[in-house]
């Protein structure tokens, strides 16, 4: 098995992730569940990193030419997910922080009235 200088880029970027994931979880932003999931996901990077023959299969039956083409499309559709939930998500956050401060601003209203 030969490692290729862009796996081994993979690999390490893989473990920097885990190393920011730990980080993140003993400062308790992340939960021990979200823990699992992120340990899990870079383990899944780095196994397909050295073994990319794994999606061999997976590329055939969806008629892609090469298992990079899936990758690319996978990754976008994974990038238009989160940027729509972020989006989403922003959205809701702003709608609380208007309302706070409408609240907050017709109380003072009241108050020196």
């Amino acid at each position: 098995m030969n490692i290729l200088g862009v796996q081994i880029i993979g690999i390490l970027f893989s473990i920097f992730m885990v190393y920011v994931s730990f980080l993140n979880w003993k400062k308790k932003d992340l939960n021990n569940l979200e823990m699992l999931f992120w340990i899990f996901l870079w383990t899944c990077f780095i196994i397909i990193i050295l073994f990319p023959n794994i999606l061999q299969g997976l590329t055939k039956i969806l008629f892609f030419a090469r298992t990079m083409d899936l990758l690319m499309i996978a990754a976008f559709i994974i990038l238009t997910i989160i940027g729509y939930s972020n989006y989403i998500s922003n959205k809701k956050i702003e709608k609380k922080i208007e309302k706070m401060v409408r609240n907050q601003a017709i109380k003072k209203y009241l108050k020196n009235k």
